[in-house]
Formats: structure tokens, C-alpha cells, sequence
């Protein structure tokens, strides 16, 4: 009699548990991480556990396209007791432009670091520079003026435009860098304890080892249930592995230091690169003392240097 019931019983709570949402799964996502999103819907309680009468698809899409731009498109489906959300992001996301480029607004393009100007090209303004002029940062390369004239070719007003053009220097980074040639280093010893975790729900028990190490890393595995591949159930298990460590303090070899600077300056060189900066001079130069490796120097590079600055209005009045 009790087969039966029992049946019954499973039957009941395998519909009962169908109801909710077990198991939230993110696709897609490569420069925002599934706990942000996780996160972020946690927030607008949309969490493990929900009804999935309450799970809203289209109003999920709207919110994470709305809180996220970079998402450029968002799908999201609940199948079984899964809530499914497919992500696409935007792999080449443009530069954000400056205020004054989005604006009506007329504008100056100013010099956001010193150098000596190599060439200028104008498309709206009038150039205050020629190549050859050593200005300082916020010196004015291009106007937001230009000259209105008549038929003889005599100005008889000016005109307030929005100053557009390349405006390429020469001018210098300094480059500093120093770290200690002692350092820690972490030797495993082979030694581990491990132990087992399981979750119902939101509700997380553990059962590990009693015997500890002083210092140890921590791997947790987890595995949700299900019954069927999108049939998630409110149980999971997990495996925790614990491996011990030890510390000692080692030396850089005179190599090594030099290596380990030479990659630093070449992730700072590689910065600069990706900017669309050109690297025409190096003299960075690399000390490895008793205890620090210093390095210090000068990086010559050719770029463009104008940014747009919006014209104040005291001064438009007065040019």
C-alpha cells in the first residue's frame, strides 16, 4: 500500500518542484562575467528558486540591454525548470568621442600633451600651428573660427564652426618601474584533504576534514542535479579539494630581473601601440641593484595630439 502512496508522492513533488526555477544559466558572455549578470538579476529578483509564472522573458531582455549597452542583443527562455539567457556582446565598442564632438556647439582642438607638432591636417577651423611649433598642453592647434570674406578677399566677419582635423607630434613618455628582487614563491607539497558540500536551495552544508593545513588553496566543484537536460532540481553536490603550500622567499637572478623588467616595458610599449601611438625612440634603461631592479627612461612616440575643447562664449564674443 505504501509503493503506491509513495509513487504518488514523487509524482506530486516532481510537479510541485517543476514550478520553479532551478537553475539560471548565462551564454555568451565574455567580458562581463556570469556573477555580475548573476548579480545584477539578483538585484531585480530574478533568483534560483523563483516561480516561473513570475519570470518575465521580454522584461529581462529590456532590463540587461538597458543596464549593460555593451550588450547588443540578449535572448532569454525558460525551458524545463532552466532560465536560459543567451547573450551577444560588442566586440568592437567605439571610443567614446569627447563632449564636444557630440555637440553643435562650436569647438577649438587644444593640445591635451606638450610636443613639437610634425603635421597638421585641417578639415573645419583655422589652424593656429604649423609642424615644426613646440606647444604646451592646452595650447589651441586648430580654431573654432573662420575668417568670413567678400568678393576682393578682404574678412569682413568670422564664422564659429567645430574644429576637426589630425594634428600629429612628437613627444616624450617618462617611464619609471622598480620592484624587489626577493620575492615569495609558493611550493606545493603534494598534501591534500578534501571533502564534500551540498546545497538545497540557497542553503549550503559542508562537510570537510577536521585536519588543517596552515596554508592551503581551495578548489570547489559544483554538480546541480537534474533529471532530465533541462530539468534542473533544487539539490546539488560538490567535491572541495584543499592542497597544502609553503613559502619561501627566493632571489631574481640578474636574468631574470631583467627579463621580468623587460616584459613590464614591453606591456607598457604594447599600451601605447594598441592607442595607435608610434614608437620612435627608446632609451629606457634597466639597473639591476643589490636588492630593487630599476628602470627608468625616456620613450619618444609620434601621435596625434587634439582634442576638442568647446569654445567659451566670452571668448567667441571677443575673437
Amino acid at each position: 500500500k505504501m509503493f503506491p502512496v509513495g509513487m504518488l508522492a514523487c509524482c506530486m513533488l516532481l510537479y510541485v518542484l517543476s514550478l520553479f526555477i532551478w537553475d539560471i544559466r548565462i551564454e555568451g558572455n565574455r567580458a562581463r562575467s556570469t556573477d555580475v549578470l548573476l548579480t545584477y538579476l539578483a538585484e531585480e529578483q530574478i533568483v534560483h528558486g523563483m516561480r516561473k509564472r513570475d519570470v518575465d522573458c521580454k522584461e529581462i531582455q529590456t532590463m540587461l540591454r538597458i543596464h549593460f549597452p555593451d550588450l547588443t542583443w540578449v535572448s532569454a527562455r525558460v525551458t524545463g525548470t532552466q532560465l536560459l539567457i543567451r547573450v551577444r556582446e560588442n566586440q568592437d565598442p567605439k571610443t567614446e568621442q569627447p563632449e564636444a564632438a557630440n555637440t553643435s556647439e562650436s569647438s577649438d582642438l587644444v593640445a591635451d600633451r606638450a610636443g613639437i607638432i610634425t603635421g597638421i591636417l585641417v578639415r573645419s577651423g583655422t589652424a593656429q600651428v604649423q609642424p615644426g611649433d613646440e606647444v604646451e598642453a592646452g595650447t589651441v592647434l586648430i580654431s573654432g573660427t573662420v575668417d568670413i570674406r567678400d568678393d576682393s578677399g578682404e574678412a569682413v566677419g568670422v564664422q564659429e564652426v567645430r574644429a576637426d582635423g589630425d594634428v600629429r607630434a612628437r613627444t616624450f613618455y617618462i617611464y619609471e618601474d622598480s620592484f624587489a628582487r626577493s620575492h615569495e614563491v609558493r611550493y606545493f607539497t603534494g598534501k591534500k584533504r578534501y571533502g564534500v558540500s551540498i546545497k538545497a536551495g540557497r542553503k549550503l552544508l559542508s562537510f570537510t576534514d577536521p585536519r588543517t593545513f596552515s596554508l592551503y588553496t581551495t578548489v570547489e566543484t559544483e554538480h546541480p542535479l537534474h533529471l532530465t537536460g533541462n530539468f534542473y532540481l533544487p539539490l546539488s553536490f560538490g567535491l572541495i579539494e584543499r592542497a597544502e603550500y609553503e613559502v619561501y622567499t627566493e632571489k631574481y637572478t640578474a636574468e631574470e630581473a631583467k627579463g621580468l623588467a623587460e616584459a613590464h616595458l614591453n606591456e607598457f610599449l604594447n599600451n601605447l601601440l594598441q592607442k595607435g601611438v608610434q614608437i620612435v625612440g627608446n632609451d629606457v634603461k634597466i639597473d639591476n641593484g643589490r636588492n630593487f631592479c630599476v628602470s627608468k627612461g625616456k620613450i619618444e612616440v609620434l601621435e596625434e595630439i587634439g582634442i576638442p575643447k568647446i569654445r567659451q562664449k566670452e571668448q567667441a564674443a571677443f575673437e
